[in-house]
């Protein structure tokens, strides 16, 4: 766990949050909240899909009550636990911990997909190659390629 100070984890949360929106450049990016105390640290709409983000100071994160609310009341492709550690692994078949030392990147239905930097998908947008139906200027891999 992070350390104690009362300062430390609005301080990790405020990091990672900007990390994942510029590295994400989503289409929009909301915190969400319900009337119940539910709550997502990060809700991204990226090339259509639906991201939740919870950002985490614990070592090994497990799924919450919040967690599971914001699946079914969001219906979210995906949603990662950005956390300190340093191992990629899967909560459930929704939920991803994710360490927050490496590039964020989404999974959805068994497709890892890298979110390209902004410089990356200028360049795609400014060339003739072919483009995905679902909107996707990028390769998605399988995820059981990703380490």
């Amino acid at each position: 766990m992070m350390g104690e100070h009362g300062l430390v984890g609005g301080t990790w949360e405020g990091f990672v949050l900007e990390k994942i929106i510029a590295e994400a450049s989503p289409d929009h990016a909301y915190f969400w909240r319900t009337h119940n105390g539910a709550e997502l640290d990060l809700l991204l709409f990226v090339k259509g899909r639906k991201i939740g983000v919870e950002i985490k100071g614990l070592d090994a994160p497990r799924r919450t009550g919040s967690m599971t609310v914001a699946v079914n009341d969001l219906r979210l492709d995906a949603l990662y636990v950005v956390y300190p550690g340093e191992v990629r692994y899967d909560i459930d078949d929704t939920i991803t911990a994710m360490p927050a030392g490496v590039p964020f990147s989404i999974s959805v239905n068994g497709e890892s997909c890298p979110i390209p930097s902004s410089q990356e998908q200028d360049q795609a947008r400014n060339t003739d190659r072919p483009r995905r139906l679902d909107g996707l200027d990028w390769d998605c891999r399988l995820s059981a390629s990703q380490g």
